[in-house]
C-alpha cells in the first residue's frame, strides 16, 4: 500500500490523524477571518503600495526599504491581479503556507515514536496563537515557516536515504524560505552544511557519475542562491536599512522580544526564566547523552543550537542586530521541533509526560488570548474602516472652501492610505507620517487617549476602537488663520523633468510661528507607478536651514482619472519670526516620469495664535 497523508508506516493511528485534521481545519478558519476583519497594518500596507500595486519585485527599488520579502511579494502580486486589494486577497499567499505548513507539520509528527512527543509538537505549534497569526498576515513570516518546515522534513529524511531528489527539495525549499524571510539566513548556511555533510558521507557520491554531477549543481545553486541573498543584505546595511532588533544581548533583545511576543511574558519574570532554563537544560542534556552526534534525532536541537550561537557570533563579531520579536519567532519553531524530539528520545514514559506537562500552558494560553480582531502585536496600527467612514460622510456634508487637515498618531496613517486609495475622494484630508508638536491646529486627530488631556476641551470625540488604543477626535472650531498668499497657475505644463516648482516665495514678518499651506492640484499621468510626491518647504533665506519639511506621496491611485485633483492641507512649525523665510512646493517626480499639470491652486496661511 502507497504511503500518503492518511496512512503510512510511521504516521500515528487513523483518529490521532482525523484530530489533527481536525485541529487544523478550526486554526485555518480562524486564520481566514482574522484575514478578513483584521485592518491591513503598515508593513503590509508599504508593501502593497510600494511593490505590490506597483510590480516591483527587485529588493532594489526607489522606495529603499527592507520591507520587500521577496517570495511574499510576487505571490502577493498574482493574487492580487486575480482577486483584488481586499485584505484577504493580500494575506492569500500565507493562509494557503499554512496548509503545507500543515501537511509537513503532520510528516514530521508521523516520524516521532510516541503519541506525547506527537502532541507536544502539534500543540505547541498550532495552538501558539500568536506564532499562527502570523500566517493571516500579508508577510513572508508565514510563507518562511512553511517553506523551512518542508526543508527541515526533506533534510531529515536524508539521512535515511540521500537521494539526488530529496536534495533539491530540502534546497527549492531552502532558497523559497530564505527569500521569504531573511531572518532564516543562518538556518539556510546550517541545513546546507548538513546537506553536505551527509552527502560526502555517502560512497555514491564518490563512484556514480550521475550522482555526482547532479550534486555539483545542487551546490553550485545553493551558492548563487545564497551569495545573491548576501548581496541584498549588504545593500541593506550599507543603506542603513537593517535596524530593527538591537546590540544588548541574546536574552534581553531576542529572548524576552520572544517570549513577550508569544506569551507576554518576560524572562524577568523568575517562573518564566526558570521555564525556559529547565527546557534549555533538558535538551542540551539529552544532547550531551548523545554526544553531539549529527543524527536525525538531534537534527532540530542542532539548528536550534547552531542558530543562537550563530547570532551571538553575528552581534559580537559584525554588530548585526539580534533579531527581535517577529525576526527571531523561527527560533521558536525550531524550539518546539528540538523538544519533541527530545520527549520522543526519552524512554521512561512518566518522566516524559513530567516534561510535556508546562507544555498545556500553550493551549489555555490560547483560549484565554483567543481573538479574531486584535492585531495583537502591532495594536498601535489597528485603524477602523470606520474612522474613514465618519470623517468622508461629515465633509461630504460640510462642503467646506478649505482643505481640512488631519493628523494620524504612529504609523497608522498608512492604515489611512489605504482606505483614500479604495473609495478615493478629493476631499477626504490626507495626512503624512510626522512628528507633530503642535496637534491641536488639526480639524481632526486620531491619537491615543492619554495623549489628549490637556487637548479634550477643543475636541469632540466621534469614535473609539475597542481592539486599539486610538481614538477619533474631531475639532469643535476650525483653527483660525488669516491667507497672506495666494497663487493659482490654470498654465498647461508637460513634464518630464524631476521637479516642477508651483511656488517659490519668500516672506519677510510673521505673527505665527505655524503656517497652512493648502495645495489643489489637477494633473494626469501617463506611466504607471507614478513614483512622485507634492513637497513642502520652509527654509532660512540665506543659510538654506530647513525649518520645515513635508512629503505628500502623489501614487495614490492605479488608475488616476485625468484631471483629478489632488488636495492636501497641512501644516509648517517652528518657523522663526525675526528671519527672511523661504516657501518652497514643489512636484517631486522621483523617476522622471511624463506627466500633465493641468492647473495648480496654492494658498498659504498664518495660524493665529
Amino acid at each position: 500500500m502507497k504511503a500518503s497523508f492518511w496512512q503510512n508506516n510511521t504516521n500515528p493511528n487513523r483518529i490521532s490523524s482525523l484530530l489533527f485534521i481536525g485541529l487544523v481545519l478550526i486554526i485555518l478558519v480562524v486564520l481566514v477571518i482574522r484575514a478578513i476583519q483584521i485592518p491591513l497594518f503598515i508593513d503590509e500596507i508599504y508593501t502593497y503600495d510600494h511593490y505590490i500595486r506597483t510590480g516591483y519585485f527587485g529588493p532594489v527599488s526607489p522606495y529603499s526599504q527592507a520591507n520587500n520579502h521577496l517570495v511574499n511579494t510576487v505571490l502577493s502580486y498574482f493574487s492580487f491581479e486575480i482577486f483584488g486589494n481586499s485584505s484577504l486577497a493580500l494575506r492569500l499567499p500565507n493562509i494557503l503556507a499554512f496548509i503545507l505548513f500543515s501537511f509537513y507539520l503532520f510528516k514530521i509528527g508521523g516520524l516521532l515514536k510516541t503519541k506525547i512527543a506527537r502532541w507536544t509538537l502539534y500543540f505547541g505549534i498550532l495552538l501558539s496563537l500568536y506564532f499562527i497569526a502570523f500566517f493571516a498576515v500579508g508577510r513572508g513570516y508565514g510563507l518562511s515557516f512553511a517553506f523551512g518546515l518542508a526543508s527541515f522534513y526533506y533534510v531529515y529524511k536524508l539521512f535515511e536515504n540521500n537521494s539526488v531528489s530529496r536534495v533539491f527539495l530540502a534546497l527549492l525549499f531552502l532558497g523559497l524560505a530564505l527569500f521569504s524571510n531573511f531572518s532564516l539566513l543562518l538556518f539556510y548556511l546550517i541545513s546546507g552544511g548538513i546537506i553536505l555533510l551527509l552527502t560526502f558521507r555517502q560512497k555514491e557520491f564518490y563512484f556514480s557519475v550521475s550522482t555526482w554531477w547532479k550534486t555539483s549543481l545542487a551546490i553550485i545553486v545553493y551558492l548563487l542562491v545564497f551569495g545573491f541573498a548576501l548581496d541584498i543584505l549588504f545593500y541593506y546595511k550599507d543603506s542603513g536599512l537593517l535596524w530593527w532588533g538591537g546590540l544588548d544581548g541574546f536574552r534581553s533583545i531576542t529572548l524576552n522580544s520572544l517570549v513577550y511576543l508569544l506569551f507576554q511574558f518576560t524572562t524577568e519574570n523568575l517562573i518564566v526564566w526558570s521555564l525556559v532554563l529547565t527546557y534549555v537544560g533538558v535538551i542540551g542534556f539529552v544532547f550531551l547523552l548523545n554526544k553531539f552526534r549529527i543524527a536525525k534525532k538531534q537534527l532540530a536541537t542542532w539548528i536550534l543550537f547552531l542558530n543562537a550561537i550563530g547570532i551571538i557570533v553575528l552581534a559580537n563579531a559584525f554588530e548585526v542586530n539580534y533579531p527581535y520579536q517577529r525576526t527571531g519567532l523561527h527560533l521558536y519553531l525550531f524550539f518546539i521541533l528540538s523538544f519533541s524530539f527530545v520527549i520522543d528520545s526519552i524512554s521512561i514514559k512518566w518522566m516524559r509526560v513530567f516534561l510535556s506537562l508546562p507544555t498545556l500552558l500553550i493551549p489555555i494560553h490560547f483560549i484565554l488570548s483567543f481573538n479574531v480582531s486584535e492585531i495583537i502585536y502591532w495594536s498601535e496600527d489597528n485603524l477602523p474602516k470606520d474612522y474613514f467612514e465618519k470623517v468622508k460622510l461629515i465633509e461630504e456634508k460640510s462642503k467646506n472652501d478649505y482643505v481640512s487637515s488631519i493628523f494620524i498618531e504612529g504609523t497608522t496613517h498608512s492604515s489611512w492610505d489605504y482606505y483614500l486609495w479604495n473609495d478615493f475622494n478629493p476631499l477626504i484630508p490626507r495626512t503624512v507620517m510626522v512628528r507633530e508638536t503642535k496637534k491641536e491646529y488639526y480639524d481632526y486627530l486620531i491619537d491615543r487617549g492619554e495623549n489628549m488631556t490637556q487637548l479634550l476641551p477643543l475636541f469632540d470625540t466621534l469614535a473609539i476602537n475597542e481592539s486599539g488604543p486610538l481614538v477619533l477626535y474631531k475639532r469643535k472650531k476650525p483653527t483660525e488663520r488669516k491667507l497672506i498668499f495666494e497663487i493659482t497657475d490654470s498654465s498647461y505644463h508637460e513634464k518630464t523633468t524631476e521637479f516642477h516648482e508651483l511656488v517659490r516665495m519668500s516672506l519677510d514678518t510673521f505673527y505665527s510661528s505655524s503656517l497652512f499651506i493648502e495645495t489643489k492640484i489637477e494633473l494626469d499621468y501617463q506611466s504607471y507607478p507614478f513614483v512622485s510626491a507634492v513637497v513642502i518647504v520652509a527654509e532660512d533665506n540665506e543659510t538654506k536651514e530647513k525649518y520645515g519639511y513635508r512629503t505628500i506621496e502623489l501614487d495614490t491611485k492605479q488608475q488616476w482619472i485625468p484631471e483629478e485633483p489632488f488636495m492636501h492641507g497641512g501644516y509648517l512649525h517652528q518657523i522663526p519670526k525675526d528671519r527672511k523665510v523661504d516657501i518652497l512646493v514643489y512636484i517631486w517626480a522621483r523617476e522622471k516620469q511624463p506627466y500633465i499639470v493641468h492647473s495648480s491652486k496654492v494658498k498659504i496661511h498664518q495660524v493665529i495664535e
